[in-house]
């Protein structure tokens, strides 16, 4: 995310977002809803690509269902905070930032995977 501050452009991102070359299903695990698709991840966070935008500041807990043959699992559940919200390029989506919290080690290697595998 980019920041200005005096005319300069800040990075405040500490890990890289790497897109992923599938999108994935994310599942609000109170509302047993699908509100969205991964579309990037990164250690401390994701972009959500969803038709339905998610307003600042909500947490949400997101079953990620992952593709076909990359574990044993078939969900990666990761507890999320929204931290922006704008419209997509393409108006008919809106696109969020996420923030992961509290990550735990199997959860920090699965997303790794991710990167590793999926990610470009």
């Amino acid at each position: 995310m980019l920041i200005k501050d005096d005319n300069t452009a800040i990075e405040r991102r500490k890990f890289k977002r790497y897109p992923l070359i599938y999108y994935l299903d994310s599942i609000d695990l109170e509302t047993k809803q699908c509100i969205g698709q991964l579309i990037d991840i990164s250690l401390e966070g994701a972009m959500l690509i969803s038709k339905i935008p998610v307003p600042s500041g909500i947490k949400v807990k997101l079953s990620i269902v992952l593709p076909t043959g990359f574990s044993d699992e078939n969900y990666l559940v990761v507890e999320a905070e929204s931290v922006r919200n704008c419209r997509d390029i393409n108006s008919d989506y809106y696109d969020t930032g996420l923030h992961f919290i509290n990550v735990d080690p199997l959860t920090k290697k699965a997303i790794i995977g991710l990167i590793d595998t999926y990610g470009f």
